[in-house]
Protein backbone atom coordinates (compact mmCIF):
# COMPACT_ATOMS: atom_id res chain seq x y z
CA UNK A 1 0.00 0.00 0.00
CA UNK A 2 1.14 3.31 -0.86
CA UNK A 3 2.30 6.00 1.70
CA UNK A 4 -0.47 8.70 1.59
CA UNK A 5 0.21 12.24 4.08
CA UNK A 6 -2.32 11.92 7.31
CA UNK A 7 -2.72 14.39 9.85
CA UNK A 8 -3.14 13.47 13.55
CA UNK A 9 -4.50 15.29 16.55
CA UNK A 10 -5.42 15.42 19.78
CA UNK A 11 -6.94 17.39 22.42
CA UNK A 12 -4.64 18.42 25.67
CA UNK A 13 -6.70 18.49 29.41
CA UNK A 14 -6.90 22.44 28.23
CA UNK A 15 -8.76 21.84 25.48
CA UNK A 16 -5.89 23.04 22.77
CA UNK A 17 -5.94 20.74 19.66
CA UNK A 18 -2.83 19.87 18.68
CA UNK A 19 -1.93 17.98 15.18
CA UNK A 20 1.46 17.08 13.43
CA UNK A 21 1.26 15.68 9.61
CA UNK A 22 2.97 12.61 8.76
CA UNK A 23 3.34 10.06 5.46
CA UNK A 24 2.07 6.51 6.61
CA UNK A 25 0.58 2.93 5.06
CA UNK A 26 -1.54 2.30 7.74
CA UNK A 27 -3.75 3.98 10.36
CA UNK A 28 -1.80 2.62 13.44
CA UNK A 29 1.65 3.60 11.14
CA UNK A 30 0.06 6.89 11.38
CA UNK A 31 -0.66 6.88 15.11
CA UNK A 32 2.43 5.17 15.98
CA UNK A 33 4.57 7.98 14.05
CA UNK A 34 2.55 10.91 14.98
CA UNK A 35 2.87 9.38 18.94
CA UNK A 36 7.05 9.77 18.43
CA UNK A 37 6.83 12.77 16.52
CA UNK A 38 4.61 14.46 19.60
CA UNK A 39 7.13 13.12 21.91
CA UNK A 40 9.90 14.16 20.04
CA UNK A 41 8.32 18.34 20.01
CA UNK A 42 7.96 20.76 22.56
CA UNK A 43 4.89 18.39 24.08
CA UNK A 44 7.72 15.82 24.76
CA UNK A 45 5.99 17.61 28.81
CA UNK A 46 2.87 16.76 27.98
CA UNK A 47 2.23 13.30 28.95
CA UNK A 48 0.18 11.46 25.93
CA UNK A 49 -1.81 8.37 28.25
CA UNK A 50 -3.51 5.20 26.99
CA UNK A 51 -6.70 7.10 26.99
CA UNK A 52 -5.25 9.95 25.03
CA UNK A 53 -7.56 9.71 21.68
CA UNK A 54 -6.18 10.30 18.12
CA UNK A 55 -7.86 11.34 15.52
CA UNK A 56 -6.35 10.44 11.97
CA UNK A 57 -7.61 12.47 9.01
CA UNK A 58 -5.82 10.63 5.66
CA UNK A 59 -5.79 12.86 2.49
CA UNK A 60 -6.97 11.84 -1.08
CA UNK A 61 -9.10 10.29 -0.16
CA UNK A 62 -10.47 12.29 2.38
CA UNK A 63 -11.02 9.82 5.65
CA UNK A 64 -11.08 10.58 9.30
CA UNK A 65 -11.00 7.78 12.32
CA UNK A 66 -10.34 8.26 15.94
CA UNK A 67 -8.13 5.44 18.04
CA UNK A 68 -6.70 5.46 21.79
CA UNK A 69 -2.78 4.73 22.63
CA UNK A 70 -3.88 1.86 24.07
CA UNK A 71 -5.84 0.63 21.18
CA UNK A 72 -2.40 1.59 19.40
CA UNK A 73 0.10 -0.46 21.67
CA UNK A 74 -1.87 -3.21 21.90
CA UNK A 75 -2.31 -3.89 17.80
CA UNK A 76 2.12 -3.13 18.29
CA UNK A 77 1.84 -6.12 20.87
CA UNK A 78 -0.11 -8.19 18.92
CA UNK A 79 -0.06 -11.79 16.79
CA UNK A 80 1.11 -10.56 12.91
CA UNK A 81 0.39 -12.04 10.16
CA UNK A 82 3.10 -12.09 7.69
CA UNK A 83 7.22 -11.46 7.58
CA UNK A 84 6.90 -7.91 6.38
CA UNK A 85 3.97 -6.69 9.25
CA UNK A 86 6.40 -8.07 11.84
CA UNK A 87 9.37 -6.19 10.10
CA UNK A 88 7.15 -3.16 10.10
CA UNK A 89 5.79 -3.49 13.35
CA UNK A 90 9.27 -4.08 15.05
CA UNK A 91 10.70 -0.98 13.17
CA UNK A 92 7.75 1.35 14.32
CA UNK A 93 8.62 -0.10 18.08
CA UNK A 94 11.75 1.45 17.79
CA UNK A 95 9.96 4.56 16.32
CA UNK A 96 8.77 4.74 19.74
CA UNK A 97 11.43 3.17 21.83
CA UNK A 98 9.11 1.02 23.51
Amino acid sequence: MPSRSCRVSFTDSEGIEHSVRVPAESLYEAAVEAIAAFRRSVLAEMPLGPATRLTIRVNAPEEEHTVTIAKVLSWLDGVTTSPSEKLKKNRLRERLRI
